[in-house]
């Protein structure tokens, strides 16, 4: 299924599909000719170091943990269905009775004052209208 990079152990080496096939192109005597024609032409070759390429082998199978926790918390199917109920009852709170209305509203206006300022970084909010862009 899938193919380890050469010079590394098997137990921690990244594993990539069998379809990526470098170690076979780089032994290819017609890869390596154009390889030698390009390096004398412009002093580069056409192909990675093999320590890059492990090294970008690695950083592919490298997570950021806090991404991972967000992507869990949002997209989750578990998190959605237990949302589902919360959201429908909040929604129907707000159309039925006026004090939750304007709780709500309360509520989620100083949600947005406290997005803004924190979005704004302090600089005040300026208006900056489509004039340049009239004919």
């Amino acid at each position: 299924m899938s193919a380890v990079l050469s010079g590394r152990s098997t137990d921690d080496a990244p594993a990539f599909p069998s379809g990526v096939t470098y170690d076979a192109a780089m032994s290819s005597r017609r890869l390596q000719r154009a390889r030698a024609l390009v390096r004398r032409a412009t002093g580069k070759d056409l192909y990675p170091e093999p320590e890059r390429l492990r090294t970008f082998a690695e950083d592919m199978f490298r997570t950021d943990p806090v991404a991972e926790r967000f992507v869990d918390e949002v997209y989750c199917t578990l998190g959605l269905l237990l949302r589902l109920p919360a959201v429908t009852l909040v929604e129907t709170l707000r159309r039925v009775s006026p004090t939750f209305r304007r709780l709500h509203e309360k509520v989620m206006c100083r949600h947005r004052e406290n997005w803004h300022r924190w979005q704004s970084s302090g600089r005040p909010a300026e208006f900056a209208h489509g004039k340049g862009l009239r004919r």
